[in-house]
């Protein structure tokens, strides 16, 4: 459970090698991936990060780099072994999207308009 993982860096000093479970509290949580607005290598599942919480809730104290994704199952046959992945590779070729023609999110923009905010 990631959102109530505390991070510490003495905690490691007390704890087992084996299966450790970390401080019962801390100023810091652990964060783990990324968000819409982290660089592709640093949204994966195994970055790690520790970070404060927002103390009041207020989303714009808290860093934009944290989200959430949303998995799905994949075809075994199409899977990719993590051993073949180069990490200095990962956001390169990245495909664009198609604008919308029609349908939810394709509004004219200001400029298409034709509201003078060019």
């Amino acid at each position: 459970m990631v959102q109530r993982t505390y991070y510490s860096e003495l905690a490691n000093q007390t704890q087992p090698v084996k299966n450790p479970t970390g401080p019962v509290s801390a100023i810091e949580k652990v964060l783990r991936g990324g968000s819409w607005d982290a660089r592709p290598f640093f949204a994966r599942t195994v970055h790690r990060r520790s970070s404060f919480p927002s103390p009041d809730g207020n989303a714009t104290l808290f860093p934009r780099t944290i989200g959430f994704r949303c998995a799905a199952d994949v075809d075994a046959d199409a899977a990719v072994s993590s051993g073949s992945v180069n990490p200095a590779n990962l956001g390169l070729a990245i495909p664009t999207a198609t604008p919308a023609t029609s349908g939810a999110g394709a509004e004219a923009t200001p400029q298409e308009a034709g509201t003078g905010n060019q």
